[in-house]
């Protein structure tokens, strides 16, 4: 449903390589994918700019748009008021690294592989920089922390990969900061050690220093070329700091959130006012949002990653289009970033290829007001690290660390979040022993417009809506492909180990 009807408005004639692409995008659902053809260079020239604004961890409850009691937000709010607003956004995976490569390949995480940053995108998993790459785009992201670092493989397909780090994300006493090459170690617990010490060193930059960058390649861009230009911001992301006990981290990461999103408002703006003044915006799409949402004491939870709670799931989503997408206008069907990539290779009249996207395009739903989708996947594999395994208690009443993964299916208002055991990604010798599984597995429903705190399970209280949805899910599951993602080099000891927890094939 589109809450400000778009159908029957004198809509701007269609580009018509989208009219093109769009049927390349249906014809390789049904299978019959086709190469991607070489552009003249006129017809490059045509192509619009795009810019993807990715602010990390911020809720879209906390921007003015989206109904916070105070205008925090303005310039963010202006970027809504001339595009669309998606009012029923999600995330797929409720952490940046595997969301980020979601977003980027159109694939979820059971088809892209990268769950870990133990891990990397395989180089057979095309982003949309490489697509972009072949039809002539020029390719820049701008990279605000660590969990993105070109050591994960989203750089593939860029020009220019700038992770160019200054500040620490972990904060301490230090004055100085080691600035450590990123590195692939041999072992997983090498990556470890090395992910820790990163974070003590130059593993981020602030808001403004990426602003900065950004405006600065901005500047270099002209008219002969088409550009794809990311911008990554930390935004209200927290700052542990050492010096400081993990609960008072906590306490000032809930009272600062609201001033970091100012904060990061006031860098996006900058951007957006560069665009302007450059004379770019007017043949450039802009897709702001976020990478996930941010748990700010429900649940007794602060933080990302580990559940599948709205909190962490929903996040902003705003498009602007100048001559081509009505502004004013909101869409209130479900919408994932799995759709950004879609939506990306469409405006650019990029057909698919070869290799299915998962993601849907949302360009049919603002220029035709069809659905986006009816359900959506959603997945973390986040507690299946030591740091964030869940707790569970022995007969003897010993409390241990158990990995698991959490995985669902968004049907609204309904949604079914099963969690189950899974290796630990830095412990894969630790097996999970069925006292422990049953002690940790499990499966909740929610319905989330007649209970947004998701308080209430229905699992026993609606037995054919927990069948169908537990249907729609195992089809998803039966269907998906897993992709082998290259991680740190193991050893033969440890590759076994993997191999009989059916980790490794």
């Amino acid at each position: 449903m589109i809450s400000t009807p778009l159908i029957g408005m004198s809509l701007p004639p269609c580009p018509s390589w989208i009219i093109t692409t769009a049927l390349s995008l249906a014809l390789t659902v049904g299978g019959c994918a086709r190469p991607e053809p070489s552009l003249s260079a006129e017809s490059v020239t045509e192509r619009p700019n795009i810019l993807l604004i990715t602010v990390d961890t911020l809720r879209p409850d906390h921007l003015s748009i989206y109904g916070y009691q105070e205008r925090t937000t303005p310039n963010i709010d202006e970027l809504g008021n001339q595009g669309v607003v998606f009012d029923k956004a999600y995330c797929n995976v409720t952490w940046t690294t595997p969301s980020m490569a979601t977003t980027l390949t159109g694939l979820l995480p059971t088809q892209h592989g990268l769950r870990s940053t133990f891990e990397r995108l395989s180089e057979d998993i095309e982003t949309v920089a490489e697509r972009l790459a072949r039809q002539g785009y020029r390719n820049i992201a701008v990279i605000g922390s660590y969990p993105l670092d070109s050591i994960f493989g989203l750089d593939q397909g860029f020009d220019i990969y700038d992770d160019d780090f200054t500040v620490p994300l972990i904060l301490s006493d230090a004055e100085t900061f080691e600035d450590l090459p990123s590195q692939k170690g041999r072992t997983i617990q090498e990556q470890e050690a090395f992910n820790q010490k990163k974070a003590f060193g130059k593993s981020r930059r602030t808001d403004s220093e990426v602003s900065n960058a950004a405006i600065g390649y901005l500047a270099e861009f002209d008219e002969t070329r088409p550009f794809f230009l990311w911008v990554h911001y930390f935004g209200p992301h927290s700052l542990p700091d050492a010096r400081e006990h993990g609960l008072r981290n906590l306490r000032n990461h809930v009272d600062t959130y609201p001033d970091k999103v100012v904060r990061s408002d006031r860098e996006v703006g900058r951007l957006l006012d560069q665009l302007k003044s450059s004379g770019l915006d007017s043949n450039t799409l802009v897709i702001f949002h976020s990478d996930h949402g941010e748990a700010l004491g429900e649940h007794k939870f602060i933080g990302h990653g580990r559940y599948l709670f709205e909190d962490n799931l929903e996040i902003p989503l705003i498009i602007r289009w100048p001559g081509v997408i009505p502004a004013g206008s909101r869409v209130d069907t479900i919408v994932g970033t799995i759709d950004i990539a879609a939506t990306i290779l469409e405006t650019a009249g990029v057909p698919i290829g070869n290799s299915p996207l998962q993601g849907r395009s949302v360009l049919p739903a603002l220029l035709e007001g069809t659905p986006i989708r009816k359900t959506l996947y959603l997945e973390t594999y986040m507690p299946a690290h030591r740091t964030f395994a869940e707790k569970a208690k022995l007969g003897s009443g010993e409390k241990v660390d158990v990995g698991v993964r959490r995985f669902g299916i968004l049907r609204y208002p309904y949604k079914l979040v099963v969690t189950q055991p899974y290796p630990l990604f830095d412990a894969p010798d630790e097996i999970v022993s069925d006292e422990l599984a049953s002690r940790v597995q499990g499966r909740e429903l929610f319905n989330i417009e007649e209970d947004p705190g998701e308080m209430s399970d229905l699992t026993h209280r609606e037995p054919e809506t927990l069948h169908e949805l537990e249907t729609l899910l195992d089809r998803y599951l039966q269907e998906s492909r897993t992709c082998n993602t290259p991680s740190v080099d193991l050893s033969d000891e440890e590759a076994q180990k993997l191999r009989s927890l059916g980790y490794l094939e």
